[in-house]
């Protein structure tokens, strides 16, 4: 009985703190797509679309940020012009395939390019890359 309340424990401090960066970008987000056109049912739909959204996101977010770096290790250059570029359009792709497929709520193309946009700056990794150890 205690390893079972020492894991509920456990699993309900990570989900807080997921929350806890979550919220606050999701209402920032939905703030600004609701200036230009966002339109939903009610809380419950608006805070849906940003899960699905980050959850069915995931997987290109990997892929936009480790294609690039995989391009640096071949000398390629532009590393991060790149990563906003496939981040920017992976998230556009993800908002404009979940708003189609709910009824319930309802982006303008303005908002969810005006959204990838701010969340590929806000997810560039600003620090330098140091090569490796000598």
């Amino acid at each position: 009985m205690k390893k079972l309340l020492t894991a509920i424990l456990g699993y309900a401090i990570i989900l807080l703190l997921v929350l806890a960066v979550l919220v606050p970008v999701t209402f920032l987000c939905g703030g600004l797509m609701r200036l230009l056109g966002f339109t939903y049912d009610g809380p419950g739909s608006f805070l849906l679309f940003f899960v699905i959204c980050a959850v069915c996101g995931f997987p290109l977010e990997i892929f936009s940020k480790a294609f690039p770096k995989a391009m640096r290790t071949l000398g390629a250059r532009g590393e991060k012009i790149l990563f906003l570029i496939l981040d920017a359009a992976s998230t556009t792709v993800v908002m404009l395939v979940i708003d189609d497929l709910m009824d319930s709520v309802h982006a303008t193309d303005l908002s969810i390019l005006a959204v990838a946009i701010a969340l590929a700056f806000l997810s560039l990794d600003n620090r330098e890359k140091k090569g490796p150890a000598e």
